[in-house]
């Protein structure tokens, strides 16, 4: 599969209509989106045989596919703001409820972000926690995600302050749940919060030229 590729928007990785200059951003993040998500980028589209592997690592309980699908966010980190990697980073999986924790017996999230902090020498944390179960994101629209995560995390752990931080995810749909992390991460201190995930959600390829909203 051909990986995510330019033309993207420079805050949420979105990708962006190949025709002409146009805006840097898209409709989205033209509008404000994710205010306290300073960046995110994906590996590839959440389509084809990596949906199903995704599909398989996430319910099928196949845990070992974390040390491949984990490696494939590594060169994503080549494409953020430099300047943000000065300090040590410090690696976060998006927390699950308890419950779904229990039902899946692992965080398919955590575990990615185990294999990234490795690759990348990065520290590890799971400070990061869900403080309330909430209704599975799948089927919801842009509106309903925000409210469904809204207050949903919180830090546990000592102050962010001036740190640099790195939520990773499986996949990024609207960007709902990352965005209201970060939130909790900001209100702890943390100077900036970026995103990476194996997949994003995308319009068909026959709809990519004809938009460039979120």
């Amino acid at each position: 599969m051909p990986p995510l590729a330019p033309p993207l928007c420079e805050h949420c990785g979105k990708p962006l209509p190949a025709r002409g200059v146009g805006s840097s951003l898209c409709l989205a993040c033209r509008n404000g989106g994710l205010a306290a998500l300073d960046w995110a980028r994906a590996a590839y589209p959440f389509e084809g045989p990596l949906r199903e592997a995704i599909h398989h690592f996430k319910y099928g309980k196949e845990r070992a596919r974390a040390e491949h699908l984990g490696a494939t966010m590594l060169p994503l980190l080549d494409q953020s703001p430099r300047d943000e990697f000065v300090s040590p980073l410090c690696v976060l999986p998006v927390p699950l409820s308890a419950a779904r924790h229990r039902e899946r017996g692992y965080n398919q999230a955590e575990e990615l972000a185990r294999v990234l902090a490795t690759l990348s020498g990065s520290s590890l944390s799971t400070a990061l926690v869900r403080t309330r179960a909430t209704p599975p994101q799948v089927g919801l629209d842009r509106a309903a995600r925000q409210r469904n995560v809204r207050g949903a995390f919180a830090w546990d752990g000592p102050s962010l302050a001036a740190q640099r931080v790195l939520l990773v995810d499986d996949v990024l749909t609207t960007g709902a749940t990352a965005n209201e992390c970060a939130t909790a991460l900001k209100a702890a201190g943390a100077a900036w919060v970026g995103l990476v995930t194996i997949a994003r959600a995308v319009e068909p390829r026959g709809d990519r030229r004809h938009t460039n909203g979120a």
